[in-house]
């Protein structure tokens, strides 16, 4: 069982310029091996796929990957290795009951430049704002599901 998603993301107040983070990835679901997978992929040349186990009536779900596992691991190019070094990737989601999605990630880096590593944070809260099935008439195109803070985004269905 899986899920696909995109996420894009600017700086407060840079609404109009572009984006400095974007990101598409699956969150799987193994049932025979109670496995949950994150796979993500950053528009800098990174490729991370984490993991950890859960039941199927787990709301909070984590996900774990390290440089060089050969199971959940993080994959990232030259450059970045060089100069910000992933050295460690955790990230959760729980699930609410009021259509409302919390995510956390926080990626430890080893930085060239300051010769000491550095957690890079980011957590937030999505509210469903519309449902959204690819077979449905007028439903079609790229309008968000989910939009962090208050629901504010016109149905539209």
């Amino acid at each position: 069982m899986g899920l696909n998603y995109s996420l894009t993301a600017w700086r407060h107040g840079e609404e109009a310029m572009d984006p400095f983070h974007d990101e598409i990835g699956f969150l799987l679901w193994d049932r025979e091996n109670s496995q949950v997978m994150r796979n993500v992929v950053f528009g800098r040349g990174i490729a991370v796929l984490a993991g950890s186990t859960a039941g199927p009536r787990d709301t909070t779900v984590h996900f774990n990957a390290t440089p060089g596992d050969p199971c959940y691991g993080v994959l990232q190019n030259k450059y970045l290795m060089e100069r910000a070094e992933i050295k460690e990737f955790i990230s959760s989601f729980t699930f609410h009951e009021d259509d409302s999605f919390s995510y956390a990630s926080d990626l430890l880096l080893r930085l060239a430049a300051l010769g000491a590593e550095m957690r890079h944070t980011d957590a937030n809260t999505l509210h469903r704002v519309r449902r959204f099935h690819p077979g449905e008439q007028g439903t079609a195109g790229p309008d968000a599901m989910f939009a962090s803070g208050p629901a504010e985004v016109p149905d539209r269905a």
